[in-house]
């Protein structure tokens, strides 16, 4: 019998946890567990198929894998009842928005990049994680604020959206090369090893150099390894991160977007505002307009 995720979660969640949306085939969760909670390490197992999008960084390590760091630069996979663990990396904790889903849903999204998953039942995503495209991340976002702000939200529309939102993250992370397959092991503990550095500091003006002679290496090496694990350079995933960050702080609709700038690691409002375009299509001014346009509970 197939198990869907409302029966997978019959169990009562740790107090960091809670579903703000509950359909037929879908929920929609989150987490917001700091390192000072009892359970932070020791989270058991995953209770559903689902897709994680992280608005902090941590560590996660599963059985046989290398350690894994969720940011806001990647959306994460987990199969019902895999086990893991946490382990701080920044000082917020655990923060981070799920979409779980019917096995059924599952494999019929990823049945055309790997039919053999597809007929797994248990293990049907073997992803690790992926990045999350600008287009991605937003979509997930609005889509989150709406739920958890209005309870009358149409479950046909929410579900629909979701079910889209898997078919988009499913699609772009078989699309991307995998990392096994164009770097060894050690470059990608360097290229992680970077990114630990900047979640930690991407508000703070931190150069090339500094990276590199932390982590011992040269910065010719640092930025060609980077680019070839991640598919990304250093400078645009530090941007990447400012730029989530500030989405999530346009939910307040006093925020000054000049001083978010600032904090942010932004020269000038006018900097901040172009990349914000760029990442997201619109202006930090209309974003916030849209998000403050969401049904209120």
């Amino acid at each position: 019998m197939t198990v869907t995720p409302i029966a997978a979660l019959s169990e009562s969640l740790p107090p960091s946890e809670r579903v703000v949306f509950q359909g037929e085939s879908v929920l929609i969760g989150q987490v917001r567990c700091p390192p000072t909670a009892a359970h932070f390490r020791n989270c058991g197992k995953a209770r559903t198929f689902c897709i994680v999008f992280p608005r902090g960084a941590v560590i996660i390590r599963r059985p046989n894998q290398p350690p894994l760091i969720e940011d806001p630069s990647v959306v994460t996979f987990y199969n019902r009842a895999e086990e893991y663990e946490r382990f701080e990396l920044s000082p917020e904790g655990d923060r981070c928005d799920w979409f779980a889903y019917d096995v059924d849903v599952v494999r019929d999204a990823i049945r055309q990049f790997d039919p053999a998953a597809a007929d797994d039942e248990r293990n049907p995503l073997r992803l690790v994680s992926s990045r999350s495209s600008s287009d991605v991340f937003r979509r997930q976002r609005l889509l989150f604020e709406r739920v958890r702000n209005d309870r009358a939200a149409d479950p046909l529309y929410v579900e629909e959206m979701a079910i889209d939102l898997l078919d988009r993250v499913v699609g772009d992370a078989y699309a991307a090369r995998p990392h096994s397959g164009i770097s060894p092991r050690r470059a990608c503990e360097l290229a992680d090893a970077a990114r630990r550095l900047v979640a930690l500091g991407y508000a703070r003006p931190l150069g090339l150099r500094q990276i590199a002679d932390r982590l011992d290496t040269s910065v010719f090496h640092l930025c060609r390894v980077f680019r070839s694990v991640h598919g990304t350079t250093i400078h645009r995933h530090r941007t990447q991160l400012r730029i989530r960050h500030a989405l999530e702080c346009l939910a307040n609709p006093a925020a000054d977007l000049a001083q978010l700038a600032f904090d942010l690691g932004f020269s000038t409002h006018s900097h901040f505002t172009a990349a914000f375009k760029r990442e997201f299509g619109a202006t930090p001014s209309l974003v916030r307009a849209a998000v403050a346009a969401q049904p209120r509970r």
